[in-house]
């Protein structure tokens, strides 16, 4: 198990060490300090145990009343072997069905501010279990057109190195946001190593869109030819945003993203 969680970690290093030096340097071999690694999943596994012991909290306050104390302490044990075997996608995906539970849950047998509470400490773990690791993937600012484009909400911070449009890339985002039913739209696109898994990908802009305010997880999945692509969406007013992550895997070009953020 340690040696497949370096092998994430060495995936994520190089793409710091692509977005610092361009999209033309690709012989890099990253290093990735085992002691640091060690530390991570400490760091990690005390903050669950925080999490555990605010259940409790709540619990005995009143603030968690009926059955909901037993779903939500048994996501929160089984995220720490998990986190120890070094399963980070597994553990986010656990912490994010732990949101999910304390969003069904709020207002019945949990109270609006314990739920809260919990929320906002599920999502700081998140965050850092993804930006704390040694090999922490770059950030690349967001564009003020994108941002632009939506009504009460950022653009999570994209990940990788910046490329130039292409007319086919142009194409399927517009065939896309008809698909998906938006028509005020804008895009980037961005280079990541080959091989990059969807799902480490997904973790990182999870966690990304948490933040700035999309929720704890996307709300769909689907295929398009040659990759797959993810949809979260938030409700303003009259206004729904769309942030849709489009991941295409080409065994020449490498793996894309294209960044679409529309609205409707």
């Amino acid at each position: 198990m340690i040696k497949k969680f370096c092998t994430t970690l060495a995936m994520l290093a190089l793409i710091s060490f692509l977005a610092a030096c361009g999209p033309t340097q690709f012989t890099a071999t990253p290093v990735v300090d085992i002691n640091s690694v060690v530390a991570t999943a400490s760091i990690s596994n005390a903050s669950i145990s925080a999490l555990i012991a605010l259940v409790k909290q709540y619990v005995a306050s009143g603030d968690i009343t009926g059955n909901a104390e037993n779903g939500l302490l048994a996501k929160l044990n089984a995220i720490q072997p998990k986190i120890t075997a070094g399963q980070i996608d597994a553990a986010v995906n656990e912490l994010n069905a732990f949101i999910n539970e304390v969003q069904a849950q709020q207002g019945m047998n949990i109270s609006a501010a314990a739920a809260n509470e919990l929320i906002a400490k599920v999502q700081e773990v998140i965050v850092g279990m993804v930006s704390s690791l040694p090999a922490t993937i770059a950030a690349i600012t967001p564009q003020p057109t994108a941002s632009s484009t939506l009504v009460g909400l950022t653009a999570p911070i994209p990940v990788g190195t910046r490329l130039e449009h292409q007319s086919q890339w142009d194409n399927m985002v517009s065939q896309m946001a008809g698909t998906i039913g938006f028509t005020n739209f804008t895009y980037d696109a961005y280079k990541l190593p080959a091989q990059t898994a969807l799902k480490d990908t997904l973790v990182y802009y999870d966690a990304q869109a948490a933040l700035s305010g999309w929720g704890a997880t996307h709300t769909q999945t689907n295929e398009v030819p040659g990759g797959s692509y993810a949809v979260w969406t938030v409700a303003t007013g009259e206004v729904t945003n769309y942030f849709v992550v489009v991941q295409m895997d080409n065994a020449q070009e490498g793996s894309i993203t294209l960044n679409i953020i529309g609205k409707k």
